[in-house]
């Protein structure tokens, strides 16, 4: 009885290792260039998840700022100089089909401003964009793709206001804020360099590089 017992045990430990070694091989297999190339271009290396880190110019947050500059009425101070940072900005996607990603991007940019009013001082305005995204690439060639891109969130403003050696003035609000970007390319595979035009919160030009793994 325990005989056969053990003769089962071996037989179904077997049939395990038999199956799990089976299944390894399938899988190397099918992570083979070779096996499949036509799969590897559309994924390359299989890379499902993707980072990104870029720096636009000219975001919405500046353009108001410019156009603040342009019209002081509308802001009842007049701004002597201003500095910006421009738009800093990291993302994630995750790929759902060869040619859909989805994820969402953070970015910062600011400004500090010197106002002449009654007295002088300076304005400090930091704003943060935390966005929902969706990439679509519609066209893929080699190492070039054009895409697409639209993004749209929520942007959390800070502004201070400084007189003399204390800030005096702050204020912190959210908004809702946005980035559609109708072209964009891509050169790499694994690494990638970007660029991309557009409008919205990361900026009407876009440069970056772009990760997969």
């Amino acid at each position: 009885m325990k005989t056969n017992m053990i003769r089962k045990l071996l037989i179904t430990v077997c049939a395990a290792v038999f199956a799990a070694g089976t299944v390894e091989a399938q899988e190397r297999a099918f992570h083979s260039r070779d096996a499949q190339p036509d799969l590897y271009e559309l994924y390359p290396r299989y890379s499902f998840h993707e980072v990104s880190l870029s720096y636009g110019i000219l975001s919405i947050n500046d353009i108001t700022s410019i156009m603040t500059d342009l019209f002081p009425s509308l802001a009842g101070t007049q701004i002597a100089e201003r500095w910006g940072t421009g738009s800093i900005n990291f993302g994630y996607t995750y790929r759902l089909t060869p040619a859909l990603t989805v994820g969402g991007i953070f970015g910062y940019s600011g400004n500090m401003s010197d106002v002449v009013d009654e007295v002088q001082g300076f304005v400090y305005k930091n704003f943060y964009s935390i966005l929902p995204q969706v990439k679509f690439e519609w066209y893929r060639s080699g190492i070039v793709t054009l895409y697409s891109r639209l993004a749209a969130g929520v942007l959390i403003a800070n502004i201070q206001g400084q007189h003399g050696a204390e800030i005096d003035d702050e204020l912190t609000a959210a908004a809702f804020t946005f980035q559609v970007s109708p072209i964009g390319i891509e050169l790499g595979r694994s690494v990638a360099g970007f660029a991309e035009a557009g409008f919205g919160a990361t900026g009407v030009f876009t440069l970056g590089v772009r990760a997969r793994f």
